[in-house]
């Protein structure tokens, strides 16, 4: 029977992986860089990338659902004046946090096709980036669905939910998967995980 347990290594490296993506996003916060109706545009996730493609899928989702939890509890005050309920709170956190990055371990499905491969440690980032702004879509359209005909009256609410997404989540993705392409490319030996 296999060990289910991880090393202190693995640990210490997830946890300083972590520690990394909630600075980014603190530093998103110190800059100014909250849109004012969805999302912020930040490179914290590619910490949680790099956990995916260093320890897999299971490591990497369970790393991006911790993630989505500490960014949850920053956004808490935001989360609140939208929610009327707890379960509408308990359905935002599930779906726009828990979910939204806990999916984006996907990815390494993508890094797994060839490791050493720059291409597909950015194809996995994109891969990841469109699998979380399709959750926030679907969540925008069932959850947020009053606020979205709101700022797009004219427009079909999943058109107007995308727009609202892909405002801060095309952004991140390109701004990840060039930074990831460019960090993969010149670390990628130092980015393989050895016990």
């Amino acid at each position: 029977m296999q060990s289910t347990s991880l090393s202190t290594r693995e640990l210490a490296d997830v946890g300083l992986l972590l520690a990394v993506a909630i600075i980014l996003q603190l530093l998103t916060f110190t800059l100014g860089l909250v849109l004012p109706t969805a999302g912020s545009i930040s490179l914290s996730m590619l910490p949680l990338f790099i956990i995916a493609y260093r320890h897999g899928f299971k490591l990497g989702a369970l790393s991006g659902v911790l993630y989505g939890l500490v960014e949850m509890a920053m956004y808490t005050g935001f989360i609140g004046a939208l929610a009327d309920s707890a379960g509408m709170f308990m359905a935002i956190t599930f779906a726009d946090y828990v979910l939204a990055f806990g999916i984006i371990a996907l990815g390494a499905l993508i890094f797994n096709i060839d490791r050493g491969s720059t291409a597909h440690f950015v194809a996995g980032i994109v891969v990841g980036g469109l699998l979380r702004y399709i959750v926030h879509i679907v969540s925008g359209v069932v959850l947020f669905g009053e606020f979205v005909r709101a700022d797009y009256p004219e427009t079909n609410v999943v058109i107007g939910s995308a727009l609202i997404n892909g405002s801060y989540m095309i952004p991140i993705i390109i701004l990840t998967a060039v930074i990831g392409g460019l960090v993969f490319a010149r670390l990628k030996d130092r980015l393989a995980f050895t016990e």
